[in-house]
């Protein structure tokens, strides 16, 4: 193979730099060879049919779920008998809390197949939505929140959101 396809370097390599002195065809291969110290197999023609394959499987998310919040809230979403404790119990779902996080990118957030946010700052709100996921929630700080409207409010989106997606937040 005297050069890489295009497609092949995104689907062996997170990102590859090319030098302007790697400039030619020939010299690129060699550098990519020389740097990364690829495998004989990446070589050989036969395999492209293999690595069609992933690049499908690139496309669709991975993880199954995540409830992003802050990290201070945390805390007392994981203590004993917080409202957060009995929102997933009465939603069935208790077995959620270990998709809590507070540190995931805004570009790994795609990987998911669902993302709840939870009482996150307006700004950063507003950065996850300009990413356009297909299946995500955003929540207010149930710990502010003091009317049973309010509440309400909250529970009933969130209650349609997880009855869609129950199987993705009771999976391991």
């Amino acid at each position: 193979m005297d050069s890489f396809d295009h497609i092949d370097i995104e689907l062996l390599f997170k990102s590859v730099v090319i030098l302007p002195q790697d400039s030619t065809k020939k010299e690129q291969k060699l550098g990519v060879e020389k740097e990364l110290d690829e495998p004989q197999s990446y070589n050989d023609k036969s395999s492209t049919s293999e690595v069609s394959e992933p690049q499908n499987t690139l496309s669709t998310p991975t993880q199954s779920c995540t409830i992003l919040t802050t990290k201070e809230l945390v805390e007392n979403f994981i203590a004993e008998g917080s409202s957060f404790q009995k929102i997933l119990e009465a939603l069935n779902i208790s077995t959620a809390k270990k998709h809590l996080t507070t540190d995931v990118g805004l570009d790994k957030l795609k990987e998911y197949k669902c993302v709840w946010c939870l009482g996150l700052p307006h700004d950063m709100e507003a950065k996850i939505l300009k990413i356009n996921h297909p299946n995500l929630i955003l929540s207010p700080n149930i710990l502010d929140l003091k009317t049973k409207e309010e509440k309400m409010a909250m529970y009933t989106p969130l209650k349609e959101f997880v009855s869609k997606n129950n199987d993705l937040f009771t999976s391991a």
